[in-house]
């Protein structure tokens, strides 16, 4: 049996009630998820364990949830773009945060589930027939900073502390492909997923230059 057919066997009905039994019975009102008995947790809560379960058991993606927008993080952007545009247009940008899931006490999230949780999420990514993109050694944060710093230096600066805790190594995964687009010129095409492994928390930054 697949991971993906036993996960249904493995979180039914049942699962379900010795999961409220385990995390609840015991310790009622003291957890957000317990306060309103098991007929919600079972609705709400138990979904979102399932989808976490799902990675963990091999059969699907981490699912990544998108947080909120950050008005700093948006003018950090905004800021970067207004570069891009000016003169030549030298280049594009897109930019995505994630909520990462993740369960205390178990193994620590790994990049490489994050990375496939982005492009699962993102069919910008997976879906895309103009860019097919190829993994690059991953890089330290600094490493990232630098490379966008040309256009981008504040965005740089600021993702850490808006996404991290300010003490933490995030850690970075490197996407690259450089499609052609007109006669002798390309698009140079960097994907980067940064990942703060301690909050949990991800930013996938799809930066575009433009070759004329």
């Amino acid at each position: 049996m697949t991971p993906a057919q036993a996960l249904p066997q493995c979180t039914d009905a049942q699962d379900a009630h010795d999961a409220w039994l385990s995390q609840c019975a015991v310790s009622s009102g003291q957890k957000p998820w317990c306060a309103n008995g098991e007929a919600a947790f079972t609705s709400r809560m138990w979904p979102v364990c399932k989808d976490f379960y799902q990675r963990y058991y091999g059969a699907g993606p981490l699912p990544l949830t998108a947080l909120e927008d950050n008005d700093a993080i948006n003018e950090a952007r905004a800021t970067g773009h207004a570069r891009c545009k000016a003169g030549e247009n030298y280049c594009d940008e897109s930019l995505w945060t994630f909520n990462v899931p993740f369960v205390a006490g178990t193994q620590p999230t790994q990049l490489d589930w994050v990375v496939e949780g982005a492009f699962a999420t993102l069919p910008e990514l997976s879906s895309n027939q103009r860019v097919q993109f190829t993994r690059q050694p991953d890089l330290t944060y600094p490493d990232f900073a630098g490379r966008i710093g040309w256009m981008f230096p504040e965005l740089g600066q600021v993702l850490p502390q808006e996404l991290g805790n300010g003490t933490e190594v995030p850690q970075v995964a490197h996407f690259y492909d450089d499609p052609l687009v007109a006669a002798g010129a390309h698009d140079f095409h960097n994907l980067y997923i940064v990942y703060f492994p301690v909050s949990h928390r991800t930013a996938v930054f799809w930066l575009i230059q433009h070759e004329y």
